[in-house]
């Protein structure tokens, strides 16, 4: 609790400026039956009590300038990492942003691969999963991390094309009305 108190009164110091806060990157990564392949930190429920404590510990400071901000990876727009999602999810009382990775680690030949194409499948998928206590289109959303990596998932170059391609991709998809939602 000292940490998350030291954490709290830097994030006050800076107020009357909003401050978004994450709890944990990308939990559903680290989630103990979770999709991905990573080191576990614990279930979905002990996740959900350490971001309450957090929440609980900034309010008991007087600390009124956060927002708080529920990260996933980009592997939520596969249905084997999606089912983390919800259980993941602190609450609609907590949540203030939805915020999720979407970045290049593929050649962009591989249509499947495509920026707009993981996004719009993230979004299809959290817009799907609303309902009351976790509802997600009511939040704004976020998306980090949109740049390509050196490497592709299957260790080849990613190319100077394929990063053009990409950003291409990225602003192209920026044009399209159903990413408007998206800050």
């Amino acid at each position: 609790d000292e940490h998350i108190a030291n954490y709290a009164s830097e994030v006050g110091s800076l107020a009357p400026a909003q401050v978004m806060v994450c709890v944990g990157h990308e939990p559903d990564g680290h989630m103990e039956g979770g999709a991905v392949k990573t080191e576990v930190f614990g279930t979905a429920d002990e996740y959900k009590a350490m971001y309450k404590n957090f929440v609980d510990k900034f309010a008991e400071m007087g600390v009124t300038n956060v927002v708080w901000v529920m990260d996933y990876s980009r592997g939520i727009h596969k249905d084997g990492g999606f089912k983390s999602v919800v259980p993941l999810y602190p609450g609609d009382d907590i949540i203030g942003w939805i915020f999720f990775n979407c970045f290049g680690m593929h050649p962009a030949s591989k249509k499947r691969f495509h920026y707009t194409n993981i996004v719009s499948m993230i979004m299809d998928k959290l817009t799907e999963a609303s309902a009351p206590g976790h509802d997600f289109v009511s939040k704004t959303w976020g998306i980090g991390a949109h740049a390509p990596k050196a490497k592709c998932g299957d260790g080849s170059k990613m190319t100077t094309e394929d990063r053009m391609i990409h950003f291409t991709h990225i602003a192209e998809s920026m044009k399209d009305p159903k990413f408007e939602k998206i800050k």
